[in-house]
């Protein structure tokens, strides 16, 4: 079984996964890292959060994203990065539905705060699920 890991794929599949979602999170959190009023603007329009919360989160979420984008391309706290990268996209996931099925037409702030203009639907549901799904791959690899 060389070069195969525990769940029979390339020994490079579970690396690609890591860069990817690694990459990604570092991008997520740019705009927010430097627009922190603007984000918050972003959470207050999801009307999950108690007002109270806000601001701290508008601080933190983007650091935890950027920190564990780049622990996870370092390849240093790999499983701890990659559980918390997920916790994170299960949140997310879990405010787009709610927010859908409330059918507030919201912006995302996923990746832009300047595109808030479009609006959430059933496929940021689906990216999240995919990378999600990656992010299990990462995590019970051998190979990550």
């Amino acid at each position: 079984m060389k070069g195969k890991n525990l769940l029979y794929g390339s020994r490079y599949l579970a690396p690609l996964f890591r860069w990817i979602i690694g990459l990604i999170f570092i991008y997520a959190s740019w705009d927010k890292l430097q627009h922190p009023a603007d984000f918050a603007g972003v959470i207050y329009e999801y009307r999950i959060l108690p007002q109270i919360c806000i601001n701290v989160f508008a601080v933190i979420l983007p650091w935890m994203e950027f920190v564990c984008g780049v622990l996870l391309i370092s390849g240093f706290f790999k499983k701890g990065s990659i559980l918390i990268i997920n916790l994170l996209l299960t949140i997310f996931l879990i405010a787009i539905a709610v927010n859908l099925v409330r059918g507030l037409e919201i912006g995302c702030g996923c990746f832009s705060l300047s595109n808030i203009n479009n609006k959430i639907d059933v496929s940021y549901l689906v990216r999240n699920l995919v990378m999600i799904s990656m992010g299990f791959y990462v995590f019970f690899s051998a190979d990550a």
